[in-house]
């Protein structure tokens, strides 16, 4: 398969997509906080075959709202440190966080060190800002300054804050926003990097998710189209008595044709009142001739069980001439 990259700029969020799989539909996007992981990211999803759309902006740069504004685009979205901490608030989707390692930590500190300046760790609000705190503690034996946010007004005024800092500070962080912020100001930046193994792991566990919707897609269009070519009409409720499948043979049968019947409550809605003298008292039934207004019907019911649980019977039906 032949990969390569195409661009386009997105409309609302002003974030320029770097595509990864030609005219293939990416179902994975990247948010990449720093060019070296969109790079890393880029190279991997070749190597794999993978197809990816990557944008490169953290908080700064609103990354994380242009993962919401395109939740509905993708199956899994992939991000690192504060920037998937914000995206996993803003979503419903999967959200993997590329994770940091003790040697990355180690990597960048031992960085940091060589320019014998004081340090101030920015972090995103929370777990991350105690990790981050905890491993400098640890691995330095030395305490520093540290600042969180939460949201684009608080990295924006962090930024202010660090504009006050004198030539004998210098910043850790994970942003490459901030990085290039700190170099216009004349302030060293130590950026924490993943390894490309955790980059290349977090890839193929979006793989996977991406995979298993695939195959649940297809099973759920399987279903649809035998539900809707049967002859038989095929009624079934959830547990709050919704309508949850209601076949094209079952609408005709039942002159239900032209309405939108699933979602609702069957037995409390007078539309429905010919379903509900079929479904009865939806005890499982071998096979019965019942009476549907002028019309002849044979009815079965039978259990169904999932995973241990009752769940209430599906009707199957036919009239008969």
């Amino acid at each position: 398969m032949n990969y390569h990259l195409t661009s386009e700029v997105t409309t609302l969020i002003n974030l320029k997509i770097t595509r990864i799989g030609g005219n293939q539909k990416a179902r994975i996007l990247l948010v990449a906080i720093y060019e070296e992981l969109a790079e890393t990211a880029a190279k991997i999803a070749e190597e794999i075959a993978l197809p990816l759309d990557i944008v490169q902006g953290g908080i700064h740069l609103n990354g994380h709202l242009f993962a919401q504004e395109h939740e509905a685009d993708y199956d899994v979205i992939i991000s690192q440190a504060g920037t998937a901490n914000a995206i996993k608030g803003l979503i419903n989707k999967p959200v993997i966080a590329i994770p940091l390692t003790a040697r990355d930590y180690l990597t960048a500190f031992k960085k940091a060190k060589t320019l014998g300046k004081k340090m101030v760790l920015l972090a995103h609000q929370g777990e991350e800002k105690q990790e981050f705190e905890a491993m400098y503690q640890a691995i330095t034996h030395d305490t520093a300054l540290s600042f969180s946010y939460t949201c684009r007004e608080d990295f924006d005024g962090m930024l202010g804050q660090v504009m006050t800092f004198g030539q004998d500070y210098a910043l850790i962080g994970f942003g490459g926003c901030v990085e290039k912020y700190a170099l216009s100001i004349g302030l060293p930046y130590v950026l924490v990097r993943s390894t490309e193994k955790n980059v290349r792991e977090a890839l193929l566990e979006a793989r996977n998710i991406t995979d298993l919707n695939a195959r649940d897609t297809r099973r759920s269009m399987r279903l649809a189209s035998i539900l809707n070519y049967s002859r038989e009409g095929i009624v079934a409720l959830d547990q709050e008595g919704r309508v949850t499948v209601l076949n094209e043979a079952a609408k005709q049968l039942l002159d239900l044709r032209g309405r939108e019947v699933m979602g609702r409550q069957l037995r409390s809605d007078p539309e429905l009142a010919q379903v509900v003298a079929l479904y009865g008292d939806g005890q499982p039934l071998m096979t019965r001739l019942l009476l549907s207004g002028d019309k002849k019907v044979m009815v079965s019911r039978a259990p169904c069980r999932i995973r241990s649980e009752h769940h209430e019977p599906v009707n199957t039906f036919q009239g008969l001439s």
